[in-house]
């Protein structure tokens, strides 16, 4: 995203309310607690079943002999034949018999930065050619702005006093740049 037709930069004198489109991913865990080798009994694609976890490059797979689960490939199956990487069909998962709680994270469209609600982050401004924000926390003036896709949501932020600040057009929409904004709450459409 870039800011063009920007206006001289600014310091807020007030809080500014902005908007955030952000992605939502699903089927995120805590592994710290898990280990490869883990029974687990639940259901996939809203099927039941059960076989053994594999842990790979900080990714979960649920091994089974079922093939209606022959999805993703991992290397140690602890022989069973195949497997299916965590992900929305995975519900109701048992490991070990305690319930394995998914949950999920929000990250910004453009940078793919991963964002929780109620935090603030900084960042750099520059500014290019052509009177162009290039680097800088990028959001919109008004929500009704913003076209969001199936798994993406509307974040309610705020410019910090005392930001600095660019205003200018993303899309022939008014928006900001700034060097610090804090996540709100989401916005429901409509």
């Amino acid at each position: 995203m870039c800011l063009e037709n920007i206006s001289e930069k600014k310091t807020a004198t007030e809080d500014i309310v902005c908007y955030k489109k952000v992605r939502v991913f699903d089927g995120q865990v805590d592994l710290s607690s898990l280990k490869s080798g883990d029974t687990f009994i639940g259901k996939i694609k809203d099927i039941q079943c059960e076989g053994k976890i594999s842990i790979e490059d900080e990714e979960l797979f649920f091994c089974t002999d079922d093939i209606r689960f022959d999805g993703q490939y991992c290397q140690k199956k602890f022989g069973y034949k195949y497997s299916w990487q965590l992900d929305n069909k995975v519900k109701s998962i048992l490991i070990n018999g305690k319930k394995l709680k998914i949950f999920k994270i929000y990250k910004t469209v453009f940078q793919y930065f991963e964002i929780q609600i109620g935090k603030s982050y900084t960042s750099k401004l520059k500014v290019c050619e052509g009177n162009v924000v290039t680097i800088g926390l990028h959001t919109y003036k008004n929500f009704n702005d913003i076209y969001c896709g199936s798994n993406q949501r509307i974040v309610e932020c705020i410019i910090s006093k005392g930001s600095k600040y660019y205003e200018g057009l993303f899309n022939d929409s008014e928006s900001y740049a700034s060097n610090n904004l804090k996540y709100i709450k989401f916005i429901k459409k409509g």
